[in-house]
Order: C-alpha cells, then structure tokens, then sequence
C-alpha cells in the first residue's frame, strides 16, 4: 500500500508515498490507507485533507473537482456542505498546501501526492539490541516489535519483544462462578477464591487428601462418576491453579458434553476403553476433535470448550485428569438448557435446537433438579 522513498536513520524517519498516488488522481482506488498509529508519528511538516466524492452536482464545494467514475468531488479539512457525498478518504499533505477554493488543480495535486510525506518510526531501541546482541533481526509484524532468529530447522521465527520499561498486567481469573462488587466491607463474605489462613498454622493435612483408590458409584442416568479433588477437599489447593478429578465408567457409560469455563483439561485413561472428544468454537466452523484411548493414552481438552467421554467396551474404565485451576467448575449442557432454574422458556429451545416446543417441554421434565 505504501512505498519507502527515503530513509533516515539519524533521525528514524521515513518518506512514504501511496502506491496508487503514482498514477492520474482520478484512477487511485478512492479509499482510505492509515498507518499504524503507535508504530508511526506523522511529522509536523504535514496534515491530512479529505477527499469527498460521489457529491450531488447541483451543489456547490469548496476545491471541486470531477472524476469520470467518481462524479463530483471536493478537497477540504472539514465537512462543510459534504452531507450530500458518497464517500470519503484522506490524504497526506504538507502543512503549506492549501487547494484552490474554486477549482481543485488536480495536476498540482498529483505532483504533491508524488512527493510523498514524512513520518518518524517509534523504535524503542533497547530490546532491538538485546536481540541484535543473541544473534536476531529486529522487525516488525504490523505493529508489534519481534526478534526474528533461524531455529534448528533454518526456519525464520520471529517473537514479540517486550518494550523497555513496559508492564504487562491483566485481572486475576475468576475462582467462582462470579464475585459481585460489595461497597460496605463489613457485609463482604466472599473472596476470588478462598480466604487463607495463617502460613504458621498451616499442617499436614491441608495438603492431603485419600480415596481416590476408590471406584465411585455409577448407578445413575449417565453411568459414570466423577471424583474431584479440588480446593474444597485440600484447602492448600487455594492460589496454586490445580486440581484433579477420578472418573469411573461403567460399560458403555460417558461423562456426558460439558465444558469447564475456568480450566483446561488433561486426561489419561488407565483401565477400559474410551471415545473422548472437543467441539471447536463457532470460529473454527465447530470441528469435532475425538479419538479412542486405550490404557496409558493422554488427551487434552482447552479451556471451555464442549467435550465428552464415553466408554465404548463392556468393562469399566477408569482415567484421571488435571485441571489448571483450584476451581475448574463445570457446565453439563443438557442438564444446564434442560434443567435451569427456573426453567428457559419452552419456546426459546424449541427454535433454538429446531425441535417441536412439546419436545422441550418433556426434556426439561426429565432434567427438573
């Protein structure tokens, strides 16, 4: 979209020119080119006009001019009397060009588009030569500053460099469900998490737990159990991001579609056999991610997103998994639609799922606490 004419690195600036602003001025593509703001810094010397087109020709304009495959247009650095145009662009001027109040010179315009402008490049110099120093090339991936180095395989690869003196600090993960904002401390209940006790009254047993030995019951709709070991079973869980689960299958029982909005999941199956898989977001067209696993295999499902288990053999299965958070929670879609409190709107699922309303009203019978 832009050409480098000129080079400064004295000074860190460059002489850009659109393009397209090396043809007539009527045949450039009429649309707009913006520069990266935090990479480029448009030199004092310069300033941006509009460039109004499709206007109504029975009204007057400021710097007027005619395309063929434009109509009317008109040159200004404001939006006088432009209600009435089609479309706009900018364009990159120096400060002392001023475009003919009656009639636009479009040839001296094209010579002064030809010329270019000036911008200074917002190198933070300090990263560039620590990456210089190991061995890198310092670049840029649209605005982002990366060290690009060859690996192993001579293959270029290129990471984003930190700025000097930057700070990167984002909001803690949520532990719960949510945490409502309370003005008067005295009625505060609740923490992101749990509160912690004294580290000097801190024992043993905060930091054990047993059982998981043991299989857990099945005898249910879905034909499976899941035995968690979270924070609420070993308090020393609280801050560390980590707990871990024990399913028990029975034969041809499954832990049925659900996501874990805090947590992703890795599992590996130690007895049985099981057909596990992720659905991708909407994003990525929903693509179903599955495979078998026989005893010893691993699986990992990302954070949030729908995913099951299901024993395929006529034995019991049983697998172990960790989550990255003391609190993975979990949402089982059928019995979250179906069985809501209070219930969603029959009428809502029936169009949402394509199903007919007395479908929905029987599936949320079933799913009823």
């Amino acid at each position: 979209m832009y050409r480098v004419l000129e080079v400064n690195i004295t000074t860190s600036t460059l002489k850009l020119v659109r393009q397209d602003f090396s043809g007539p001025f009527c045949s450039i593509s009429f649309s707009g080119a913006m520069l990266t703001p935090e990479l480029f810094e448009l030199l004092p010397d310069y300033k941006t006009l509009s460039a109004y087109y499709l206007c109504n020709p029975r009204l007057h304009y400021p710097a007027n001019f005619t395309c063929s495959n434009k109509g009317v247009g008109s040159m200004n650095q404001d939006d006088f009397n432009h209600n009435n145009c089609g479309g706009s662009f900018n364009i990159t001027v120096p400060i002392g060009y001023a475009p003919e109040e009656e009639g636009l010179n479009v040839t001296n315009l094209e010579s002064v588009l030809k010329k270019g402008f000036e911008v200074k490049l917002n190198i933070d110099e300090r990263p560039c030569r620590e990456c210089k120093s190991t061995g890198g090339i310092c670049s840029y991936d649209v605005a982002t500053p990366v060290c690009c180095k060859r690996n192993s395989s001579s293959e270029l690869e290129c990471i984003p460099m930190i700025p000097s003196g930057s700070i990167i600090a984002n909001d803690p993960s949520p532990l719960q469900d949510f945490c409502v904002a309370i003005g008067d401390l005295k009625n505060g209940v609740f923490v992101n998490g749990k509160f912690c006790k004294d580290p000097k009254q801190a024992k043993a047993e905060d930091f054990f737990f047993q059982g998981l030995n043991k299989a857990g019951n099945t005898t249910n709709r879905v034909k499976s159990n899941v035995t968690t070991v979270n924070v609420d079973q070993i308090p020393g869980l609280n801050t560390l991001g980590i707990s871990l689960v024990r399913i028990d299958y029975a034969p041809y029982g499954q832990n049925p579609p659900h996501t874990h909005p805090r947590a992703t999941e890795i599992l590996v199956l130690v007895e049985g056999t099981l057909y596990v898989g992720f659905v991708s977001s909407n994003q990525d067209n929903n693509r179903l991610f599955a495979k078998v696993l026989n005893p010893g295999d691993v699986f990992v499902f990302p954070i949030g997103m729908i995913h099951f288990q299901v024993n395929i053999g006529k034995t019991p299965a049983v697998a172990f998994a960790g989550l990255n958070s003391q609190n993975a929670g979990v949402i089982t879609i059928a019995d979250t639609v179906f069985g809501s409190t209070p219930p969603i709107n029959p009428d809502i699922l029936a169009q949402a799922f394509q199903l007919d309303v007395n479908v929905v009203k029987d599936l949320e019978a079933k799913f009823k606490n």
